[in-house]
């Protein structure tokens, strides 16, 4: 099967564990493409109508990447939880609005990580998921929690999958990620994203090179179908 890599910048870092994460992100990938072209393909996963076409949400990619994480053989001996509550406490609304920032504050509350994987009782790697070019405040906050969180020798991880890209769609995401007023993504997060497709020119990778120094980032554009 051919990837095409938009954008990859690796840490030396856990190498072994974030590669079988991006494998693993891979295979879910596969998985969901093949869903959305053929339902006899999902397995026991059912996706439900939305607007008269089917849902591509965070919640179908959350579940899908779990149940390859089940079968991974690297990960046997990993185990993991969902939702887990966040160690620090945020504030993600000021009088009831979402706040033009979101911060760390003692004063705010915990929040929730989509997932974490846990080795020994203790997280290896926290992810975030989103779907479809959510907006900047939905953006923001996930990169604050996954940059914030404790632990040097945490993954940080944020996944997202699209239903359909254009260059305008990967304009306005490299926006959120890189010059997002109300937060960047951290430079301790990988993000991984996947098109199932994409429409038109690709992304110019050296404006991606501009905006990236010491983050890593991966983005996979489609559609790919595991053979």
């Amino acid at each position: 099967m051919d990837w095409l890599f938009v954008g990859f910048f690796a840490k030396k870092r856990d190498m072994e564990t974030k590669q079988e994460i991006i494998e693993l992100c891979k295979k879910t990938f596969c998985y969901l493409q093949s869903c959305y072209k053929d339902e006899n393909s999902c397995g026991r996963l059912f996706i439900p109508q939305k607007d008269g076409k089917k849902r591509l949400s965070e919640q179908e990619c959350r579940f899908a990447f779990i149940e390859h994480f089940l079968q991974s053989s690297y990960f046997s001996e990993y185990r993991y939880s969902i939702e887990t509550p966040t160690l620090l406490k945020y504030r993600f609304t000021k009088k009831g609005e979402k706040a033009f920032a979101p911060k760390v504050d003692e004063a705010g509350r915990s929040g929730n990580m989509d997932l974490s994987i846990i080795k020994d009782g203790k997280p290896v790697a926290i992810i975030e998921f989103k779907a479809n070019n959510s907006g900047d405040f939905e953006h923001a906050k996930d990169f604050l929690k996954l940059k914030s969180e404790p632990g040097d020798s945490v993954l940080k991880i944020f996944i997202e999958i699209f239903e359909s890209t254009n260059g305008g769609t990967i304009e306005s995401l490299g926006n959120k990620l890189f010059n997002n007023k109300r937060g960047n993504i951290g430079g301790n997060t990988l993000f991984i994203g996947y098109s199932l497709h994409h429409n038109g020119a690709l992304p110019d990778v050296d404006k991606l090179h501009g905006h990236i120094t010491n983050e890593s980032s991966l983005l996979i554009l489609g559609p790919f179908v595991e053979e």
